[in-house]
């Protein structure tokens, strides 16, 4: 996808079936070396350990500019911090 609405075209049905399930779905911070990138969020569905996939993101001046949604490299072989932006620990 190279544009702002061709991502939202993609991830709108997405999100609209999260939404109509009640589907947890979390972000974790996390390293996996990939495409010229180190840091990554490692997502998941339904629980924590259900991993689906990393995210890389490029920002520039200070807004993010690429964001590159990944099946490869596995999410399982990204170096899990435990950190979930917007999360208390407890949750």
């Amino acid at each position: 996808m190279n544009s702002k609405d061709q991502f939202i075209e993609y991830i709108r049905p997405k999100l609209e079936i999260i939404k109509k399930t009640n589907s947890s779905v979390y972000a974790e911070l996390g390293v996996c070396p990939a495409y010229g990138h180190t840091d990554c969020l490692i997502m998941a569905q339904r629980d924590k350990s259900n991993l689906i996939g990393v995210a890389y993101a490029s920002v520039d001046e200070g807004k993010i500019s690429d964001l590159s949604l990944c099946i490869v490299p596995t999410a399982d072989s990204a170096i899990r911090s435990g950190i979930y932006p917007g999360l208390q620990s407890n949750e």
